[in-house]
Order: structure tokens, then sequence, then C-alpha cells
């Protein structure tokens, strides 16, 4: 993130970015603000301290672009989640992006490369249409696809199938269907 940050700050010098830490690590910080130190990057970039998930909401809400540089990221981050529910255009590696689809619900980055993050942050930043666009369709994706209770009501029915196909598909009529 930070090495696209370079490409990024050149083309949107005064965009602030702002890394909000959730997970108490001095080490991590250190270096994560010598990193910002060695590439010049102290008046473009903020670092948090160590923030309760429950106040990285409020950093979402200011934010007009939220970025996970998290390449080949296995399932479904739920820092993404959190994203598409504040209705937050998403910037992320098409290799993470665990069914979004590019410049329909998030902004896949093709290459796993900094260069191709800063390009594609540049190009949401300076469309505010796409912002927008992007920030309802992701909103609506969470919504009919990961929302806990079309999870469960999945989870469910593969179970149900399961027990369709046992010895104990006769006690499934005389249970009752409960509703998520």
């Amino acid at each position: 993130l930070l090495e696209a940050m370079v490409d990024a700050v050149a083309k949107t010098p005064d965009a602030k970015r702002v890394v909000a830490t959730t997970i108490h690590h001095a080490g991590n910080l250190q270096r994560c603000e010598e990193n910002v130190a060695k590439l010049n990057l102290q008046k473009h970039v903020v670092v948090t301290d160590p923030q309760p998930l429950d106040c990285v909401r409020n950093y979402l809400k200011a934010c007009d672009v939220a970025v996970v540089p998290r390449p080949k990221a296995p399932g479904f981050p739920i820092k993404v989640l959190n994203i598409l529910a504040a209705k937050k255009p998403c910037v992320m590696f098409a290799s993470s992006s665990g069914g979004l689809e590019h410049r329909k619900n998030a902004y896949l980055v093709p290459e796993d490369t900094p260069e191709d993050l800063a390009a594609a942050l540049i190009e949401v930043l300076e469309d505010r249409d796409l912002q927008v666009d992007l920030g309802e369709a992701g909103f609506e994706y969470a919504l009919n696809n990961r929302d806990r209770s079309v999870t469960a009501e999945r989870v469910s029915a593969a179970y149900m199938r399961t027990l369709e196909n046992s010895r104990r598909k006769r006690h499934l009529k005389q249970r009752p269907r409960i509703g998520c």
C-alpha cells in the first residue's frame, strides 16, 4: 500500500491517506512509520495508533475510497464487508476478490503490484460518479450475498440437502421450518 501511495501522491497530492491499524504490535507500527518516512510520505499518510474495531467505522465514514491491499487473500475479508456496508468504494486486488466484480461492485486491481494498485486508486479518486456507483452496488452486493441471514439460510439449505440423502430423511418432515 505504501509503495502504491508514492505514485498516488504524485497524481493526487492533496488527498490524505489514513492507515487505520487495529492490532497493537509495536514492531509493525514502527516499521510502517519507518516506511512512510523512507518513501517521503509523512505529509500525505497518517498512521493511527491501534484502534478498536468499532472505531474503524468512523474512519470509513470520513474516507472517499477504501483500499484493501491484501494480494491472494483466502476467503472473503471481513474488512471488505465493513467497507461495502459503509457504502464506500473498495479498491482491492482481483486475486482476493471473493466473488466481487470489477467496476460493478468493487474496483479490482488486475495485477498484485504497487503500480497497478496506485493506478486503480488514482482512477477511483478522480471519478466521483464511479465512487458513488461502486459504493451503492457494493452495499447491495453485501446485503444480498454476504448478510448473516443470507449466509445462515445457505448453510441451513446445504445441511438439509445433506440430511435428505441420509437415513434421517424421514425426520425432516417432522421438524418445523425456522426462518432466519
